[in-house]
């Protein structure tokens, strides 16, 4: 598996390399514990904060996939736990491959004891690789979207991406920022991958209010999930290095994701507005 450089390594801090470290054991050695871990502990934690809550949609576009090739999964970005819940429908709903990497930033995550145990914990240190926001650390990224794409070319896992990059916080469920133009590197790195188009509301960051909603108003804060057909990128291929393909591959994925937000947007409206009468 693809290894970064020393150049690479050093921009990193001390404990962040620690973090990097066992992440890359476990993406290397230890996938299958992970797969297991998830399996069982992660559905069950998310059981109690979400899946009571989750309506499901577009599963026919999951089952009808590849199982011999990787997936890449382009999501909107609305809170912390948006792949916690793709992850959990996956599972619960579908045959889908137990082998998942989801990209997370450093901040916290890789930077903070805590944000390591969190990692481990409830993700079975699938949170990886970690992606680098502070401007004097962004040469490692240029590994992360390498890590990224091998992973799926050569190990043919799930991979989970947010096209936008940071968290959208308006407060339109509905609305989509633009994509980044790393996010095209990889889609077009990996020529074999299945790109599908994922969009999820009803969502917030709040541990404590998921919870409480999930127990005691589930049909009234509903978690709305949905899949669509794969983004065909196949005449992008072997422009992978060019911008101006990268920049259409990110324009598919998030068109992509409008598709299915309008397919989605009149369940989404319609409980916005039985909320608003209660």
């Amino acid at each position: 598996m693809i290894r970064p450089t020393p150049e690479e390594l050093a921009v990193l801090s001390p404990i962040e390399r620690t973090g990097y470290h066992l992440g890359d054991f476990f993406a290397r050695h230890a996938s299958g514990w992970s797969a297991a871990w998830n399996s069982t502990v992660l559905v069950a934690t998310t059981w109690l904060i979400v899946r009571r809550r989750l309506q499901v949609t577009g599963l026919e576009h999951i089952h009808a996939l590849d199982p011999r090739r990787g997936t890449i999964m382009v999501a909107n970005h609305r809170s912390f736990f948006d792949f916690f819940a793709v992850e959990c429908a996956l599972f619960s709903r579908t045959r889908m491959s137990r082998r998942l990497l989801f990209p997370v930033r450093a901040n916290f995550f890789y930077d903070h004891p805590l944000g390591l145990a969190i990692n481990f914990l409830m993700a079975g240190m699938t949170m990886f690789p970690p992606i680098q926001r502070d401007p004097r650390k962004r040469g490692f990224n240029s590994y992360v979207l390498r890590r990224c794409a091998a992973e799926v070319e050569q190990n043919q896992i799930v991979l989970g991406l947010h096209p936008e990059g940071a968290r959208n916080r308006s407060p339109d469920p509905l609305q989509l920022r633009p994509g980044k133009l790393g996010i095209g590197e990889v889609l077009l790195a990996a020529p074999s991958a299945q790109v599908v188009p994922v969009f999820l509301a009803g969502l917030t960051n709040d541990f404590g209010e998921e919870l409480r909603r999930n127990w005691r108003t589930p049909t009234l804060f509903p978690i709305h999930i949905g899949f669509g057909a794969p983004i065909d990128l196949r005449d992008l291929h072997d422009q992978a290095t060019v911008r101006r393909a990268q920049r259409e591959a990110v324009r598919r994925a998030m068109a992509g994701i409008g598709d299915v937000r309008e397919r989605m947007r009149p369940a989404i409206e319609a409980r916005a507005r039985a909320r608003a009468t209660q």
